[in-house]
């Protein structure tokens, strides 16, 4: 069953290229693919051009003094430049895809054993944690997971560190925290599952409660595995997203679940805002990145950029709104891709573009043209949010993020 998951979501990504002799980044950003797959394959291109650029100038000669900081330092900027010119050979990208599609699949459902086995070699010697950390940074969801490996990395002996000795703390600790879950943690950790399963399988709304079970029973949870599998027998092992959040609440909230269903509330006043989701404040020991303060750790790894923990203030209020200034009149069209949130112009160009008023007209330009949200959202996370490492649970971000989402929408 995975494996055919993982055939059907390479083909639906990989027919979406055309053909062509070389793919850049830009390719990458304008196709649907979840999120994870894209940040992989990203990563991949940038680690490959690297070490192709460090190929080209493994020379020496006794007429130039390569161990000055000067020449050290030219050496750096070349390679660099090298690399933000990376592209994909044809053959190339179908091999990347086909990884990373099979990486980020399994991950999304077992991401303590997929991280371990791919972050960690069984090969002591090329477990630096530099090294450990760079793989790491491969994977974009379940944030806590990767939390527990840089702190795991932060208090062990560089000497010692082993596969069995990382999956057996990942593991731990995955368990520890999800034993104060609740319904709504348990749905918000299942979440990146359901978007990558529907990529995989628009036609379907239901999905196999054995891929849930995987993901469950690696945190302990086997009663919830086990309740779930007997509801799902009579439906051939399948469940829809709405059963399966309502299963969840069954046996984990009995007494709120049936007070849910005697209430009749309207299916609408349940969609929360992206901001929302983001926002939202969880219960001790929750799975999500916002849960906890924030702490500062040495050695901060490329994920954390993306999964950073968010404040409890997440949520602009209608004065700051109103008290909100424009300086700038807006370009055509960025009315169309930000609506009312144009007028905090200036804010997102300082905030969230470095104070590049070209970059933010770029993007602008892009999103103009985009009718999904999922396209919009992967032009988010490669072209501002990576790019100029934001927190995107921050007041701003959030604002950017909900605007632009709502005028996706409603445009589509």
């Amino acid at each position: 069953m995975l494996q055919a998951f993982k055939n059907n979501l390479y083909k639906k990504i990989v027919a979406q290229f055309p053909e062509q002799e070389f793919y850049t980044s830009a390719h990458l950003s304008g196709t649907q693919m979840p999120v994870d797959v894209g940040h992989f394959v990203s990563q991949a291109l940038s680690r490959r051009t690297t070490l192709e650029a460090r190929d080209l100038i493994t020379c020496s000669s006794p007429w130039i003094d390569f161990d000055s900081e000067s020449t050290r330092k030219t050496v750096d900027d070349f390679v660099a430049q090298l690399g933000q010119q990376g592209r994909f050979p044809r053959f190339e990208l179908e091999k990347a895809l086909d990884r990373a599609v099979g990486f980020c699949s399994q991950y999304v459902l077992q991401p303590v054993a997929t991280v371990t086995a791919f972050a960690v070699s069984d090969r002591e010697r090329e477990n630096s944690f530099s090294d450990v950390r760079r793989r790491a940074g491969y994977f974009l969801y379940h944030g806590s997971v990767l939390e527990s490996l840089e702190n795991l990395l932060n208090r062990a002996d560089e000497n010692q560190i082993t596969r069995a000795d990382v999956e057996s703390q990942l593991r731990k600790d995955a368990t520890e925290k999800a034993k104060d879950l609740d319904a709504d943690g348990w749905l918000r950790l299942m979440d990146p599952i359901l978007k990558t399963y529907r990529i995989a399988y628009p036609e379907t709304a239901d999905i196999p409660v054995q891929m849930i079970q995987a993901f469950l029973e690696e945190r302990g949870a086997s009663g919830l595995s086990e309740a779930l599998a007997s509801t799902a027998e009579a439906t051939e092992g399948l469940l829809s997203a709405d059963d399966l959040a309502s299963e969840i609440r069954t046996f984990l909230e009995p007494a709120v679940a049936a007070s849910e269903l005697s209430a009749q509330v309207p299916p609408e006043s349940n969609v929360l805002p992206l901001w929302k989701q983001f926002t939202k404040v969880e219960q001790p020991g929750s799975d999500d990145p916002s849960d906890g303060q924030k702490r500062e750790r040495p050695h901060e790894p490329l994920w954390k950029t993306y999964q950073q923990e968010s404040s409890t203030s997440g949520v602009v209020t209608q004065n700051e709104m109103r008290n909100e200034a424009k300086s700038k009149p807006s370009r055509p069209g960025e009315d169309s891709v930000l609506g009312d949130a144009i007028q905090y112009r200036d804010r997102f160009i300082g905030e969230l573009f470095g104070s590049d008023p070209a970059a933010f007209e770029q993007t602008m330009d892009r999103l103009s043209s985009i009718r999904s949200w999922d396209e919009a959202s992967q032009i988010l996370t490669l072209e501002v949010f990576r790019k100029y490492r934001i927190d995107i649970y921050g007041e701003t971000a959030v604002l950017f993020t909900n605007a632009i989402e709502q005028q996706v929408k409603q445009h589509s």
